[in-house]
């Protein structure tokens, strides 16, 4: 699916444990949102302790995460800023832990059985999604002359006012006028666009 500017949509962050025999605790995740998004809203399951604030930080206060456990879905609404111009929103979150012993009688620094890891070490995992974005731009242009009626050799402006109406920012607008009145000759004079 797309987004569009000014639209919300939301992320759903998984946190799990592959195992196959390490235990994990302190899970930490992470989410700094890129610039063209803002946070609408966290909704973190019983469990989690999470900052309503950009960057996201999300605490696991549960029992430790078993092999093969996974914890509660948290739930990220964000808004896309009206003005972005990507075509595409990638954002990534990220998940830290420490490598646990099954009981407590597990020497610190030990490899636990099946795992690269080791009793205390902090393991890592990340993971992106890239929403595409649909712009959605509302042109619009007038022309209007500068008097209300002309005759043979009179010289007048028509002016042409060109305006986005959005929501989403118009990018390689070009604009034209073709005289066809028999005898009308064009002199131009080409004003900036503002806004």
């Amino acid at each position: 699916s797309f987004v569009e500017p000014g639209g919300t949509y939301g992320y759903d962050i998984v946190v799990g444990n592959a195992g196959p025999d390490a235990w994990l605790d302190e899970v930490v995740v992470n989410d700094d949102l890129p610039a063209d998004l803002t946070l609408v809203s966290i909704a973190a399951p019983a469990g989690w302790s999470c900052n309503a604030v950009d960057p996201i930080v999300c605490t696991w206060t549960g029992a430790r995460v078993a092999p093969g456990g996974v914890l509660p879905t948290l739930n990220v609404t964000v808004r896309l800023n009206t003005m972005a111009v990507s075509t595409v929103v990638d954002n990534t979150a990220t998940s830290t832990a420490v490598v646990t012993p099954e009981t407590a009688d597990v020497v610190p620094g030990q490899p636990v059985r099946g795992s690269t890891g080791s009793i205390g070490d902090i393991v890592t995992v990340a993971d992106s999604e890239s929403t595409p974005v649909r712009m959605r731009a509302d042109l619009a242009i007038v022309k209007t002359a500068s008097v209300p009626q002309a005759g043979p050799g009179n010289v007048f402006d028509f002016t042409l006012d060109a305006v986005n109406n959005g929501p989403s920012p118009a990018r390689g607008v070009r604009g034209g006028d073709r005289l066809h009145a028999a005898g009308v000759r064009a002199i131009f004079a080409v004003q900036p666009a503002v806004g």
